[in-house]
């Protein structure tokens, strides 16, 4: 009589979602009627038995990553030479420990072998070595690090000030690049012997697992990357002059400065799509910087640095390879021990709290200069950061003014003001033409040869003027219009208001500390503020409190039923509402720091000194 198992018998095996299987009598008993060989029964039963249990039992995958923290839910574990073999650090309950692996359902996420680090792996001789950093690290504050930092930075590296802080505090803050949503980048660019090189070696010294790479490609940014989770490492992007001639790369750098940044990519191998991660702090340094009209998102996204010859305190290359040099040797020493200290200070801060605040921006000034102003909020460092923050904005944003779309915006407000919200594309054309330097051929009508954008075309400009500022077209008997609603006109034209102060202040009271764990600097941010603001006291007597909310009301001045402008300047016309009454306004106006524009108190209008001085104030 044939017999049915049960779970309990000693022959059954259990999967690993519980799921059991027997010994299968029944099965056996057809297969030995079947094949008249008990013999050969059994041995086809055990095959596929062992069939099944492959089937139920995938091997997990394999995946090598630098860092794991299951994007920021989990514990961080960080990946280290520990006595030369690989191993994961992580930090809980106030005590590193290591790790050889972390297993998940699917997969097995392993630290690299030695060989396969892009960069100079983070070594620890021992354990205890691991537990030193960790009092140390335990008693470094966010400013503490940042000083270090830049003394660091100052030794090697002669160039300005301002430079030399944001080199330093990006340094610092690269260890953190995973905590933030955004991140700017830096584009260093001189010539030969300038020093561009130095500022990378620099970074890639002391950095978060720098990887240089020279005229890097798409293909090696994505294994770098990975595929695995967000911030990896950092990029230092060497002798990279052909960048903007790489749409893969470009895709790259368009979406990497946010953390969610991902591009998609087909393995030639398994025809199956794979997704890379983009985000993480990267370095551009070449002798030039890419073409304004094939990378301008990508320069929107860029502080950029010009260096110049100096002479260093130190040669950062001999250091790097002190040949025996006791002196050298030295100061190599003090590299590595400064970057494990911040790699332990990292595990140890990794889930500490970050103060949300209101830096005075919006828009894209904002993605690049919050997250850093984050990190070192109510430190001592936090006023020079600011400076060297606020220092380069104003020169990205003065870049901006030389684009082609800045050119056009006071040419459409003055068409609105001229001809109305409907204004005729050849019109507007000649308007282009008469306003902006160059010359034309009478046989190419369509083409304008520009002394300052090259040459531009009429379709070209048109799907400008559409695809920025709103327009939309409508054919008619005379020809082709443009139609502008002046509201969104006024709206674009704020992308153009180079006019911006970092201002920063606390969103919601809190009494944790920062990321940092620090007691920083107790100043208050109106401090901060009056600070910025010494220029305009000398200026005024009255000390702007929103400068960087200072964009005029255009869509006030793109009122052409109000009035008409008979000429042809570049400039936007000044129209009224009939109410207005003009008044002199000698006490409510002040100076834009060192420029020659002006803004208003009470209206927000700006312009030069003799223009505001008469201009009709709405916010009395």
């Amino acid at each position: 009589m044939t017999t049915i198992s049960t779970a309990n018998d000693n022959n059954d095996s259990i999967d690993l979602n519980g799921q059991t299987f027997g010994n299968d009598s029944i099965d056996e008993e057809d297969e030995r009627v079947e094949n008249g060989d008990s013999g050969k029964g059994k041995k086809k039963k055990k095959k596929n038995n062992e069939e099944k249990q492959l089937q139920v039992r995938p091997k997990p995958k394999r995946d090598t990553t630098y860092k794991y923290s299951n994007k920021g839910k989990g514990p961080l574990h960080e990946a280290i030479l520990l006595i030369g073999l690989p191993v994961f650090l992580t930090y809980e309950n106030g005590q590193i420990k290591s790790i050889q692996q972390i297993e998940e359902s699917s997969r097995i996420i392993v630290p690299p072998d030695p060989e396969e680090y892009p960069y100079e792996a983070y070594a620890f001789k021992n354990m205890d070595e691991v537990t030193s950093y960790l009092k140390r690290a335990k008693t470094e504050s966010i400013d503490s690090l940042y000083q270090r930092a830049k003394s660091i930075v100052n030794e090697y590296n002669d160039q300005d000030d301002y430079m030399l802080v944001l080199i330093a505090a990006d340094i610092v803050w690269s260890y953190f690049q995973d905590r933030f949503s955004t991140t700017h980048y830096l584009g260093v660019f001189g010539d030969n012997g300038s020093g561009k090189s130095t500022v990378g070696d620099t970074f890639e010294a002391v950095g978060y697992r720098p990887v240089n790479m020279t005229d890097p490609t798409a293909a090696n940014l994505f294994r770098v990357l990975g595929k695995i989770e967000f911030g990896q490492c950092t990029i230092i992007a060497d002798e990279a002059e052909k960048i903007d001639k790489s749409p893969d790369i470009m895709s790259t750098l368009k979406t990497g400065y946010n953390i969610k940044g991902r591009v998609a990519r087909t393995n030639s191998n398994t025809w199956k799509q794979e997704f890379f991660w983009t985000y993480c702090f990267k370095m551009i340094i070449a002798e030039r910087s890419p073409n304004q009209s094939s990378a301008k998102g990508i320069l929107d996204r860029t502080f950029i640095f010009n260096t110049y010859k100096g002479i260093s305190q130190y040669d950062i290359k001999e250091v790097l390879n002190p040949s025996g040099d006791r002196t050298r040797q030295k100061l190599l020493d003090e590299l590595l021990d400064f970057r494990k200290l911040m790699l332990v200070y990292r595990l140890v801060h990794f889930s500490d709290p970050i103060q949300d605040i209101n830096i005075g921006l919006d828009g894209r000034d904002k993605e690049l200069c919050k997250p850093t102003i984050q990190l070192f909020y109510n430190t001592k460092s936090q006023l020079e950061i600011e400076a060297a923050l606020q220092n380069l904005l104003l020169q990205k944003n003065q870049r901006k003014e030389n684009t082609i779309e800045a050119a056009l915006y006071p040419i459409i407000a003055n068409a609105i003001s001229k001809y109305g919200n409907e204004v005729s594309a050849s019109q507007l054309w000649n308007l282009i033409k008469d306003s902006i330097d160059g010359t034309w051929d009478d046989r190419k009508p369509t083409e304008y040869h520009t002394s300052d954008y090259g040459t531009i075309y009429r379709n070209t400009i048109t799907n400008i003027i559409c695809d920025k500022f709103g327009a939309k077209r409508k054919h008619k008997e005379k020809g082709n219009f443009l139609i502008f609603d002046p509201e969104k006109v006024a709206r674009a034209g704020k992308v153009y208001n180079t006019n911006v102060s970092i201002q920063t202040k606390i969103l919601l009271q809190d009494s944790s500390e920062g990321p940092e764990g620090s007691e920083g600097s107790m100043e208050k941010t109106e401090d901060h503020q009056d600070k910025y603001n010494t220029d305009n006291k000398k200026d005024n007597n009255t000390l702007s409190k929103n400068t960087h909310d200072i964009a005029p009301n255009i869509a006030n001045v793109l009122k052409p039923e109000d009035n008409r402008n008979n000429g042809l300047s570049p400039q936007p016309s000044a129209l009224s509402e009939p109410s207005a009454t003009i008044t002199r306004q000698q006490d409510t106006i002040y100076r834009l720091g060192h420029t020659d524009n002006w803004a208003c108190h009470n209206c927000k209008q700006k312009g030069d000194k003799w223009f505001m001085q008469k201009h009709m104030c709405r916010g009395q």
